[in-house]
């Protein structure tokens, strides 16, 4: 079926054939309705707004309560800290005692540690196996391998 019969079809559209084909949604073979493209169009600045209300506050979310009740001072507490201070001193003391505390304590203050990576190469165990490949001897493509090591390192300028 072309897109003129496609377009002769659909009768919610008033458009030509041609752009009629070239806004075929999906794997579905669905057109747009005329709705769907309304709901394309930009916004106006004279037009009512579309979401009145907007984007719902954060006052019923668990961190942002969380957030809030963490700066009070909680009753009954002497020093006058705050649940933070506590939490925080908790924590320290906590970790004194427990090694995977005390490690996520360190990663939270200072970053994970970095873990260094090497790469190691037997090279007489590459040259076996290309020399046997290549069937030439082991003592020369060794060598060769040997040679051009250095140039494939990272940071190697290429002198």
């Amino acid at each position: 079926m072309d897109s003129e019969t496609k377009a002769r079809k659909h009768k919610s559209h008033k458009m030509n054939p041609i752009s009629l084909a070239n806004l075929k949604i999906g794997n579905r073979g669905s057109y747009p309705t005329p709705k769907s493209l309304a709901n394309l169009r930009p916004q106006r600045h004279d037009e009512p707004s579309r979401n009145p209300a907007g984007r719902p506050t954060k006052d019923l979310s668990l961190t942002s309560l969380l957030k809030v009740e963490i700066q009070k001072i909680p009753k009954g507490e002497k020093e006058g800290r705050t649940w933070r201070e506590i939490l925080v001193q908790a924590w320290i003391v906590g970790a004194l005692k427990n090694p995977l505390l005390f490690r996520e304590l360190l990663e939270r203050l200072d970053g994970k540690v970095k873990q260094p990576v090497s790469l190691s190469l037997d090279f007489r165990a590459e040259a076996e196996r290309v020399a046997s490949e290549l069937g030439l001897p082991v003592e020369d493509v060794e060598a060769e391998a040997r040679k051009i090591w250095p140039l494939l390192r990272p940071g190697h300028d290429g002198s």
